[in-house]
């Protein structure tokens, strides 16, 4: 079973890819249901099956990590918080400290080390951005997502 720090890695990397390509990572809502059997609902077919492959089916995990990358201040999102069983999100967005960390990884040491320890990674020492969200990345997510 994945970490949450390695989703939560993927994920970052994901938003960051589609921001970059498409302006915004998500124009939709993301609803996490819950109950005996966790769901995700969103009309945004292509983010909902690019997150569940990362997470590995896990919906759980797909809400933790997100919820990891908030606190750590990575990520901000809009909420009407839990309304029974249901938690949404919505107006996803990299925070100025979420872009810096994955465009540090080629610059000084410091921000490579600030990296490896959000992540619990070891990232090789002639890693770039381009490097890292191919070695991170599965191909089918990018293609989920119609950027591959």
């Amino acid at each position: 079973m994945p970490s949450i720090q390695s989703i939560s890695e993927k994920i970052l990397l994901t938003f960051y890819v589609t921001y970059r390509s498409k302006g915004f990572i998500s124009e939709e809502t993301i609803c996490f249901e819950g109950g005996d059997d966790w769901e995700i609902i969103s009309d945004d077919s292509e983010m909902v099956e690019a997150l569940l492959n990362i997470a590995h089916n896990s919906v759980l995990d797909i809400k933790a990590s997100i919820d990891y990358l908030r606190r750590k201040g990575l990520i901000e999102y809009q909420s009407q918080g839990y309304l029974g069983d249901m938690f949404d999100i919505y107006k996803i967005e990299l925070t100025h400290r979420g872009i810096d960390l994955i465009e540090g990884v080629d610059g000084n040491k410091n921000s490579k080390s600030n990296y490896q320890t959000v992540f619990n990674v070891k990232l090789a020492d002639n890693v770039n951005i381009d490097s890292l969200i191919k070695n991170k990345l599965d191909l089918s997510v990018l293609g989920l997502l119609g950027l591959a």
